[in-house]
Order: structure tokens, then sequence, then C-alpha cells
């Protein structure tokens, strides 16, 4: 299983023990390893919609120093025109500080924590 599917896993859990829903955005088509490099742009625009008991957000995960695809980066300026509830959270292990998990928006950190449950309290009251 890939780094970013088991944080994804990591928060869904952890949002489904703390009242909150996570409904995975499924890939548009059937992508295989042999037609993911020509299909790149037909692929999802996030990982996931984080349903809140007050708010909705389109969230990416992403892991370490992953970066967003193009298409990634085009829906989140544009869905951040319109409501800005498009967020990257990031889970990034450093030998200094550990484990730490850090929401961005438009390449600018918002916040970072120490833990998932932390983080996932912040969106519950609303970023």
């Amino acid at each position: 299983m890939k780094p970013e599917a088991k944080f994804v896993g990591e928060m869904k859990a952890m949002a489904a023990f703390m009242g909150m829903r996570v409904e995975i955005v499924p890939d548009p088509q059937n992508i295989t390893a042999e037609n993911r490099k020509h299909n790149r742009e037909k692929k999802r625009p996030f990982d996931f919609v984080l349903i809140a008991p007050d708010h909705v957000y389109c969230i990416e995960a992403k892991v370490a120093y992953n970066q967003q695809m193009e298409h990634q980066k085009v829906t989140m300026f544009l869905i951040n025109l319109v409501r800005p509830c498009y967020f990257v959270v990031r889970k990034k292990t450093t030998k200094t500080k550990g484990t730490e998990y850090i929401i961005e928006q438009s390449k600018k950190v918002i916040k970072s924590f120490d833990t998932c449950e932390e983080m996932l309290e912040h969106f519950k009251k609303g970023v």
C-alpha cells in the first residue's frame, strides 16, 4: 500500500472516531500501471471530501515532500475562488521534529500539528 493511501486510511479512521466523515473520490476512469502516464489529466482532482459537522473540505493528502500534479493545482485555484475549502494535508517525518501534520493552501502553510487528531480537530472547528 502506498504511503499516501495509508495516510488517507489513518485520517478516515480518526475522522470517524471524531464524528466526521471521509468520502474518497474515485478515479473517473480505470487507470492501470500501463495507461497511468497518459491519463494524468483525467485523474481525480483531490483525494477525499472531509465532512465535519459545520464544514465540508476538499482534501489532497501528501506524504513527505510529494507535490500536487498540475491539474490538482488548477482545481485548487478554481475551488478556492468560489470558497476557500481546498486544502493539502501533509504528513512529514523529520529527525528533529518527528512526525508532523501540516495543513497547506496554495503552497502556504496554514498550521502544523503533532498528531492527526489535533489536525482533524482544527478542521472540525473550522479552518
